[in-house]
């Protein structure tokens, strides 16, 4: 599969007074053209002479064009003089806004139930983050974190294990100098997936996983 797309980003900051920003952007839909092609070959030598090749027929590139869904994001900060800063951040998004489409409108009918069922699995997701740094001589401390939600309707949501909402939770101390400086944060996020396996009666029975990702990070710069 091979293709390119695009999308644009606008954004505006505004200051009704020196402390405080207001900000405000939209990001459109990333509009992807895509390409599969395809093809298998099989070949095989057995005792004896014998052999056997095999070759798929020739697979005609198939051209078709995915929606990425478009977020609003509105965010409001504090600048607290020289002691630090603290901002939040709300962003939405529709997932069920997805659209997969062909390019040929001959195969237009085959990606009716695709976009249909992509607007009864998936929901608009709500997400929050919020994080602050303190300021004190050369060092930096740092506390944040945020909530994705889910991307899925409540049909599915069953539980933690199958929304696939997403917690994080940042923190970090830095040293900063004139040219130079250094950081070391932790990350942390928790979240849970679902794979259906098979379905009993319109049951789905599947499989539950619950993760925990924890990461060190340590950052060296110098500026000229």
């Amino acid at each position: 599969t091979d293709g390119s797309g695009f999308n644009m980003k606008f954004g505006i900051i505004y200051r009704p007074v020196d402390f405080v920003r207001i900000g405000a952007a939209i990001h459109t839909p990333t509009f992807l053209g895509l390409t599969d092609d395809f093809q298998s070959s099989v070949e095989s030598d057995f005792e004896g002479g014998f052999g056997y090749d095999k070759a798929s027929p020739d697979f005609l590139p198939f051209e078709y064009d995915i929606t990425t869904p478009f977020r609003a994001i509105g965010s409001l900060g504090f600048v607290i003089g020289k002691y630090g800063l603290i901002g939040m951040e709300y962003e939405y998004l529709n997932y069920a806004s997805s659209d997969v489409s062909p390019r040929d409108d001959a195969f237009a009918s085959d990606f009716i139930d695709v976009n249909k069922t992509i607007e009864a699995k998936y929901t608009p997701s709500h997400n929050f983050r919020i994080g602050g740094e303190l300021r004190y001589d050369q060092l930096r401390f740092r506390l944040g974190g945020g909530m994705s939600g889910t991307p899925f309707a409540n049909e599915i949501n069953t539980s933690s294990e199958t929304d696939q909402s997403r917690i994080n939770i940042n923190g970090g101390i830095g040293f900063r100098e004139k040219n130079f400086y250094f950081d070391t944060g932790y990350s942390y996020t928790a979240w849970g997936t679902y794979q259906g396996i098979y379905a009993i009666n319109n049951t789905p029975v599947g499989v539950s996983q619950k993760y925990r990702d924890h990461r060190l990070m340590f950052t060296f710069g110098w500026l000229f």
